[in-house]
């Protein structure tokens, strides 16, 4: 998948958590949320290691993470996280197995992630 395409997904994910955050579907919502912020890292780090695609073989194997800490470590922006550290405290609890989870969020912190989740695309992306 390109860094394009991964900007994009990630932008298309925050929609679709809109959307189920509207239909009452807060667990499904929290879940896109983080696998948009997801794509938006591994896009940005495509753009910033200079890679046209996020593509990973043995050589760079520790990158098949969801670990959003060490994905940010990857994208050359770790150290302004002050910047945005409120946003990234909101986000960074995602975990993918999430969509396992029987919790159902409270729509004020399914809203918090979504808006969480599109401050962190403009940083990203």
């Amino acid at each position: 998948m390109t860094g394009s395409d991964l900007k994009i997904l990630a932008k298309d994910r925050v929609q679709d958590a809109k959307a189920l955050h509207a239909a009452k579907r807060y667990s499904g919502a929290m879940y896109l949320c983080g696998y948009a912020v997801e794509c938006a890292l591994k896009a940005r780090i495509c753009r910033h290691l200079g890679w046209t695609t996020y593509k990973i073989d043995s050589k760079v194997a520790q990158m098949k993470i969801h670990n959003f800490d060490d994905l940010l470590s990857f994208t050359g922006i770790e150290n302004q996280k002050k910047t945005f550290l409120n946003e990234w405290n909101v986000v960074a609890n995602w975990k993918p197995d999430m969509r396992y989870e029987m919790t159902t969020p409270t729509p004020a912190q399914t809203q918090e992630m979504i808006s969480s989740t599109e401050a962190m695309l403009k940083v990203l992306t």
